[in-house]
């Protein structure tokens, strides 16, 4: 479900509940039976996990690069 029809679907007039919360209650089933979010949540977790690695990489790699270039310029 998307979430202009989540939007739509909650803008709608619901029966008047006896209780308030029982409105609200069925709202929040809504929202949790909603999936679009979830996908987005992967991704970023994803995309995170990739700069990490990225940079994880690239900090070693500087280090040993600099070493390396360190030496070589010592043995000139």
């Amino acid at each position: 479900m998307n979430t202009v029809r989540f939007v739509f679907r909650i803008a709608q007039p619901m029966p008047v509940a006896p209780i308030r919360w029982l409105r609200a209650a069925t709202a929040a089933q809504v929202f949790a039976g909603d999936e679009d979010g979830v996908t987005s949540i992967e991704y970023a977790l994803i995309a995170t996990l990739i700069a990490m690695v990225i940079i994880g990489t690239v900090l070693t790699l500087g280090t040993n690069l600099n070493s390396l270039f360190g030496s070589i310029a010592t043995s000139v």
